[in-house]
């Protein structure tokens, strides 16, 4: 999509004033090219320094870091990377990303999660991780055994809480750089399918809350081989996932989150645009993430803490009424 495209798409009315999947698309459409524009703009200072075990690299969050400060809202302004040769960059592997991007959706009628689940992990996900673009994309569920698990947090009171609570699943996607091209590419692609019928999904699911954010930290743990880039990339059972308000990443609890038994590594990743000002923390689990979020760290204070399940082909009845 051009930049007056994208404009334009952001900009026009009638898009949800007319029914049908079509409409809903062009309203999706908006909503995410919105986060888009505010995400990409502005100044984001790049990760330096090696990743080694149990240790973590990471972005400052005040001055020139990643912030809505530096950005001028609506624009689709230049992003700054490095430009020296990185001797380490073929071990680096999704450490040198810029944006990800993390969508929480609620299946809204209870008979099409398996639709949903079909189109998703047989249509949506591939063609997505198809695109040159995209350096990688995954998803999860948070089924009732992670809801009720006793684990799981949520903030009384705070909207944006409610929303994430409502999320079935969380999808993510890990783009290359430069992201702005990259992003655009990508968000044509959801156009065009969507115009040839292919995103059926959009009348009976809502994104609860969807935004940018900037990959800040990552740690390894003990035992893996792997650097911190590439942990995202190892086969697990799935994530330990904590969302909250807060002005700085501290290095120390991505360690903390990585030394938990069970886990392969973690990240942290700030919001930019829409999302300014939350934090994400995730940790990639080798052995079950219902057990493994009992031990993970619990500050209070966070918008969401729970644990999701990765998704295998058709297993899909989490939520089938005769289980």
């Amino acid at each position: 999509m051009s930049r007056s495209g994208l404009s334009k798409a952001i900009r026009s009315p009638k898009a949800s004033e007319a029914n049908g999947p079509a409409s809903i698309c062009s309203a999706h459409v908006r909503s995410v090219a919105g986060a888009i524009a505010g995400s990409i703009t502005g100044r984001v200072s790049p990760m330096s320094g090696r990743r080694m075990r149990l240790t973590v690299t990471a972005v400052s969050l005040t001055g020139t870091g990643a912030t809505p400060r530096d950005a001028r809202p609506g624009t689709m302004g230049p992003v700054s990377h490095p430009t020296a040769p990185d001797p380490d960059r073929t071990l680096r592997g999704l450490a040198d990303v810029r944006r990800v991007f993390l969508s929480f959706p609620e299946v809204t009628d209870p008979s099409r999660h398996a639709d949903y689940n079909a189109w998703h992990q047989y249509d949506h996900l591939p063609q997505n991780r198809a695109l040159p673009g995209v350096r990688h994309g995954e998803r999860w569920v948070r089924s009732p055994r992670c809801r009720v698990s006793g684990v799981s947090e949520t903030s009384e009171g705070d909207p944006l809480a409610a929303d994430l609570d409502a999320a079935h699943y969380l999808a993510m996607y890990w783009f290359a750089r430069p992201s702005r091209p990259a992003i655009e590419e990508w968000l044509e692609l959801g156009s065009r399918t969507a115009e040839v019928g292919r995103r059926p999904e959009l009348e009976w699911t809502r994104r609860r809350f969807t935004g940018f954010f900037e990959p800040v930290a990552g740690a390894v743990a003990d035992g893996v081989r792997v650097g911190a880039g590439a942990v995202p990339l190892l086969p697990h059972a799935g994530i330990v996932l904590d969302v909250r308000r807060s002005p700085a990443v501290e290095p120390a609890a991505v360690r903390e989150w990585a030394g938990v038994p069970g886990v392969h590594g973690a990240w942290a990743f700030v919001g930019v645009g829409r999302a300014d000002g939350l934090v994400v923390t995730m940790a990639w689990c080798a052995a079950d993430p219902v057990t493994v979020a009992q031990a993970c760290p619990s500050p209070p204070g966070g918008l969401l803490r729970t644990p999701l399940a990765v998704i295998e082909p058709e297993a899909w009845d989490w939520f089938d009424a005769s289980r």
